[in-house]
């Protein structure tokens, strides 16, 4: 999990160091961020090649405006901002067809993904259910589908998400609660037995 007061004074000390040309700074602030920044780009754009190119898109940006990043305990939402962009943007621009981003996401193995030895209906069940939660999020709008994502995989909170979404911290909660909803309808049952 990222972020925490400690968390963002330090990054605001590596990104001071990191203009200072400190590159050791900047790799271990890169380092630090970089597992969340991969995951959060790949929940948008559904494939792990893609993802791994954003991620690194978003930290050349980084660096390229670290001495524009006002260091307030505001790097994380920074980031998150830089990395949706760079995401949003790929899905917009057609940076890889819809077809192959989609296949991508419903054939990376998730983290509790289970082990050769467990139960194969088991390991099927779960594999389809993750299909469906994975095409019930895509069906979302874009602004609940993001809160959603930040929140629920990313681990942000509602005021993290509404400082990289520019939002009020109520709009964001609309949205969470809308999202919930809509998926709450999708997955039904699904749900409901697990």
């Amino acid at each position: 999990m990222h972020g925490g007061a400690q968390s963002e004074n330090s990054d605001d000390a590596l990104v001071r160091m990191a203009r200072d040309g400190d590159e050791v700074a900047f790799a271990r602030l890169q380092a630090l961020h970089r597992p969340w920044v991969v995951r959060l780009i790949g929940s948008v754009v559904r494939d792990a090649d893609l993802a791994e190119d954003l991620t690194q898109e978003a930290f050349c940006r980084v660096y390229r405006h670290r001495d524009g990043y006002d260091a307030r305990g505001q790097f994380v939402p920074w980031l998150k901002r830089i990395a949706l962009n760079l995401a949003r943007n790929a899905l917009r621009d057609g940076a890889r067809d819809r077809e192959r981003v989609a296949s991508a996401g419903r054939e990376a193995a998730p983290t509790g993904a289970a082990s050769a030895t467990a139960d194969p209906a088991a390991a099927l069940e779960s594999r389809l259910l993750r299909q469906e939660v994975r095409a019930a999020l895509g069906a979302l709008p874009r602004e609940q589908r993001e809160a959603a994502l930040l929140h629920y995989f990313a681990g942000s909170s509602v005021r993290e998400i509404a400082r990289a979404a520019g939002c009020p911290e109520g709009t964001v909660k609309s949205r969470l609660f809308q999202a919930r909803q809509t998926l709450r309808r999708a997955l039904g049952s699904e749900i409901e037995e697990r």
